[in-house]
């Protein structure tokens, strides 16, 4: 099974988890990373590599991050080209629920693209006043 770190500026990581887990219960190989104010970008960095490295166990690893080129997203590239990572590791940036939602329900079974999860991604997001045909007052 792969495993899955989520990693944020501040605590968006944890309240992830959190969300996640009371959808799916605990889950095994999932981490949470939080990039806190102050934080040293090379601690940072440790720590997101040890955790890509307690959630791996041979299937590979996905980051999800907050933000494309953002530190999180930054670091987590960085780790691309310099961490050995059994089947594989994928960064994926501008994580939000329904993406997550969608790898973790899949992870065990066939697994998706990437292209797949920004899609899901992309149509978990919806004007509810336009899908509901109500205007708004701007």
């Amino acid at each position: 099974m792969r495993g899955i770190v989520i990693a944020s500026h501040a605590h968006l990581a944890d309240g992830m988890v959190e969300a996640l887990e009371l959808f799916f219960g605990e889950q095994p190989q999932l981490e949470a990373v939080n990039l806190l104010p102050g934080d040293d970008l090379v601690a940072f960095s440790g720590k997101l590599s040890d955790s890509v490295a307690r959630v791996n166990d041979g299937d590979g690893v996905v980051v999800f991050c907050d933000l494309p080129f953002a530190s999180p997203c930054n670091v987590a590239g960085s780790l691309l080209n310099r961490m050995s990572v059994d089947g594989g590791l994928h960064v994926i940036a501008g994580m939000n629920l329904p993406m997550i939602l969608e790898f973790l329900g899949s992870r065990d079974g066939s697994e998706m693209n990437a292209s797949d999860l920004i899609r899901v991604g992309r149509e978990g997001m919806v004007d509810l006043n336009a899908r509901l045909g109500e205007r708004t007052s701007d």
